[in-house]
């Protein structure tokens, strides 16, 4: 049997109604009229096919297969509330795991300076720092967050700078500039020996 919204709206009815064995103690409770649980009662009992209360003018009490119910139902309803409860009680504070890639630069410089702290500052989060010179498929991977250049970011992501503008520099020493002469534009690089950085993912 597959459990609906509307089946847990009214277990945790007939929990209110079978605890106080009141329907209008169980109305003040939830913040609903007492018509509105009958009739909400009446339709738990319809699709079960079971009494679970015995009502007159002056009580209302489980029947045995309610009371069995309510027996299995009260320590579930309790959980679920005591997780609601923990959830909403730290609803301000961070709780779970941060997974972050970054090149070993901006690991190096960004990360590990501000890591500590921010796990100090926040003690039920887990961070996982993945070193990545090129950019992953972030959502597909399971990354919350990346740190690269900003030309190698998708359109589609948030971006937020960390830092200022850098600029890449190619630099030679005077002795091979004397021999080989100084390239006028990044095209005749080729033409000369350069040192070679391979991203690796």
């Amino acid at each position: 049997m597959t459990i609906t919204r509307t089946d847990l709206a009214e277990l945790a009815v007939f929990a209110a109604v079978a605890r106080h064995r009141s329907f209008s103690k169980a109305a003040l409770e939830l913040g609903v009229s007492a018509s509105a649980l009958s009739h909400s009662l009446k339709g738990l009992e319809r699709r079960l096919g079971v009494r679970l209360l015995n009502r007159s003018t002056r009580a209302v009490v489980p029947t045995d297969a309610g009371q069995r119910l309510l027996t299995q139902l009260l320590p579930t309803l309790n959980q679920l509330e005591e997780a609601l409860d923990e959830l909403t009680h730290h609803s301000d504070e961070p709780v779970g795991r941060l997974k972050i890639c970054a090149p070993r630069a901006a690991i190096q410089e960004l990360l590990v300076p501000v890591l500590i702290d921010y796990l100090v500052r926040y003690p039920r989060m887990q961070v996982e720092v993945v070193e990545l010179e090129l950019m992953p498929r972030l959502i597909e991977d399971g990354y919350d967050a990346a740190i690269f250049y900003g030309d190698l970011l998708p359109k589609e992501m948030i971006a937020v700078p960390l830092g200022p503008q850098q600029r890449y520099l190619v630099v030679g020493s005077p002795t091979y500039l004397g021999a080989h002469g100084a390239p006028a534009h990044p095209s005749e690089l080729s033409q000369h020996d350069c040192i070679g950085y391979r991203l690796t993912p």
